[in-house]
């Protein structure tokens, strides 16, 4: 079984919903959820473990995107999974740590 991913679905999926679900994702930080991921603060504050964790979910959906979107031979700088998937690419561990990552949603 081959499974072909549709990346801009994924992301409409994701979207969709964490407008009608909370988004809880275990980290080392502790836990995060979609009234963090989906705010948009205007203050002016120092940056704290909720801004920080909502960073590396981002981060973890931008490169889950990317690695399902490469349409070059080599990867872009400062992104290693936005390139067609080798031997030598980055894709299958990350799949294997975003599978798990994914699960804990």
């Amino acid at each position: 079984m081959i499974h072909i991913y549709d990346p801009p679905h994924l992301l409409k999926g994701i979207k969709n919903n964490l407008l009608t679900k909370n988004l809880i994702w275990e980290t080392e930080d502790g836990k995060l959820t979609d009234k963090v991921v989906l705010r948009v603060s205007k203050e002016k504050s120092p940056v704290d473990s909720k801004v920080v964790g909502t960073a590396k979910v981002l981060k973890f959906l931008d490169n889950l995107f990317d690695s399902c979107n490469g349409h070059t031979l080599f990867p872009k700088s400062g992104k290693d999974l936005k390139c067609s998937i080798s031997s030598t690419s980055k894709h299958n561990k990350f799949w294997i740590e975003a599978r798990h990552n994914l699960s804990n949603m």
